[in-house]
């Protein structure tokens, strides 16, 4: 399950684990348990760099693992050439979102934002950036504009074929 920041990847995941009987989880939550701090605490106290190693280690292990697992990618994963081979035979859902989404989601406001600061200008730059590495690796995508994380779970479901 990958999509950017803001899209409702964790609960589409719980979703389609629930329904296919297998484990759901989430790279973020997994580094964050190894490590024993919140990834942003990890990212603040050793940089972006050690994160994204740490990322690409836990999503390794967890398709490797020993339990059929959802895994709620966080935003960037993919953006790892390493990640991108591992899940290059895996069904893989993309959840696209429009920024109105994900701005309601992360809480970007514009208020007081100037043309230097712009987290909405900013999240609409990595999205166009990363769009064609996650519509590369989907097997199935859904669009979560107006639609619930049970919608999305159908949704998903079918085109993967799994109903």
């Amino acid at each position: 399950m990958t999509g950017p920041p803001g899209a409702p990847v964790e609960a589409i995941a719980a979703g389609l684990a629930q329904r296919l009987g297998w484990v759901a989880t989430s790279s973020d939550d997994e580094v964050a348990r190894r490590v024993g701090k919140p990834v942003s605490h990890l990212i603040i106290d050793e940089g972006e760099q050690v994160y994204r190693a740490l990322e690409r280690s836990v999503v390794a292990d967890l398709l490797r693992g020993p339990r059929e697992v959802v895994i709620a990618l966080g935003g960037g994963a993919v953006m790892d050439p390493e990640t991108r081979a591992e899940l290059a035979g895996c069904q893989v859902v993309f959840v696209d979102v429009t920024i109105t989404v994900a701005a309601r989601e992360l809480g970007l406001s514009m208020a007081g934002a100037t043309a230097v600061v712009n987290p909405r200008a900013q999240w609409l730059r990595m999205f166009a950036e990363r769009r064609e590495i996650y519509e590369g690796l989907a097997s199935a995508t859904v669009l979560a504009e107006g639609q619930g994380a049970e919608e999305l779970v159908v949704a998903a479901s079918r085109q993967l074929g799994l109903d």
